[in-house]
């Protein structure tokens, strides 16, 4: 039988270790529904700059020199090097060793039998990325018979503002070539629904769907006891009642606040994990998890954590769905006064390890659906 050629276009090379570990994980499902196939990534090609985010650059940098400005006002500036030092380590540590675990930079074939899309954001538009707005994440792909997507999610996109950006159509046109469309929430589903007319596939994040115990198995275990993660993305855990309510609860049950993935000056201390397996290991020996990101919650599911989620604007539609779907919509935490009431009460994890196993066969019967039949 001849060896099938199976790219993934996903957001690998974003440093972020939900969109490594996603990555990974789709990997190995690929690998697993076709154990001949040669299975490797391609990058996103760039396409243009939407209306309202072809500036979104110079505003970042403005916004950028504001907060150092700022900074040096209040006399903070000591901690926005800190902050940097840590991101500068963090990104080294990504493009030296995480990338190269994947082959990122391996030599692949230039033509595909099937390339699959997912996970992660790839169909959100409505935000500035440095690729803009490309036709290949949605399904117009050069030199591949054969396209597909799986729980890719459109983010904060909606369909309102995909209408009144005007790509609706051109979207249609290019998902309208997929073998299959499979998303990951809700919001994500209606979009699809309504621009191409059917019902698309939905599916969980390639996190949830594997069981990362062997690789988890080799990582040390952290150096430390007694602790409560906070995974965050830098600067985003800000509102003073928010750090309040978290040192408190910290103080009160004797546990340090360890951040991973973001450095905070009111954390004992901030660590960057080995690989991405260590982070799935700190976050399997913590005591209490608080997060406000959609792979945090992840990670404190697969990890059967006690956590807390804190919702945002950005967030509140893809993490609200995707805890409903494990009946977990009690660790939502939509104030500072809720966080310690969720971190205080238990979680009975029986209907999401359920749903887990069943939706890991459902994924398996889906991705071989497809690539059997190319």
């Amino acid at each position: 039988m001849k060896e099938k050629n199976i790219a993934i276009l996903s957001m690998q090379r974003v440093v972020n270790y939900g969109s490594f570990l996603q990555a990974y994980g789709l990997k190995k499902l690929v690998e697993k529904a076709d154990e001949n196939a040669n299975v490797y990534f391609i990058d996103i090609e760039k396409g243009r700059q939407l209306p309202g985010y072809e500036d979104e650059g110079i505003k970042y940098f403005q916004k950028k020199l504001k907060n150092i400005l700022k900074s040096i006002l209040s006399f903070k500036l000591g901690v926005k090097y800190r902050d940097k030092n840590f991101f500068i380590k963090l990104n080294d540590k990504f493009r030296n060793e995480y990338y190269p675990a994947l082959g990122l930079d391996e030599e692949k074939p230039k033509n595909h039998d099937l390339t699959i899309i997912g996970s992660d954001e790839v169909f959100n538009c409505c935000q500035h990325t440095k690729w803009g707005f490309s036709r290949q994440l949605y399904g117009d792909v050069r030199n591949s018979r054969h396209v597909m997507s799986y729980a890719g999610s459109f983010g904060s996109s909606t369909l309102d503002k995909l209408q009144k950006l005007g790509v609706v159509q051109e979207i249609a046109e290019c998902m309208g070539k997929m073998d299959a469309v499979s998303v990951r929430d809700d919001n994500s589903l209606h979009i699809v629904k309504n621009i191409l007319g059917k019902k698309p596939e939905m599916h969980l994040d390639p996190v949830l769907m594997n069981d990362f115990s062997e690789e988890v198995g080799l990582c040390p275990l952290p150096p430390i006891k007694d602790y409560i993660i906070v995974y965050s993305y830098q600067g985003r855990i800000k509102n003073k009642k928010e750090i309040k309510s978290i040192k408190d609860f910290a103080k009160r049950n004797n546990k340090k606040i360890v951040s991973v993935f973001c450095r905070y000056d009111w954390c004992d201390e901030s660590v960057i994990p080995d690989t991405p397996f260590d982070v799935i290991a700190w976050f399997k020996n913590a005591d209490y998890i608080v997060t406000d990101t959609f792979h945090g919650t992840i990670f404190s599911i697969i990890t059967r954590s006690i956590f807390c989620t804190l919702i945002r604007s950005s967030n509140k539609a893809k993490l609200t769905s995707l805890l409903n779907k494990f009946s977990l919509g009690d660790r939502i935490a939509e104030n500072p006064e809720k966080i310690e009431k969720v971190l205080e009460s238990g979680i009975d994890y029986q209907n999401a390890e359920k749903t887990i196993g069943q939706e890991r066969q459902r994924t398996m019967d889906y991705l071989r659906s497809v690539i059997t039949n190319i």
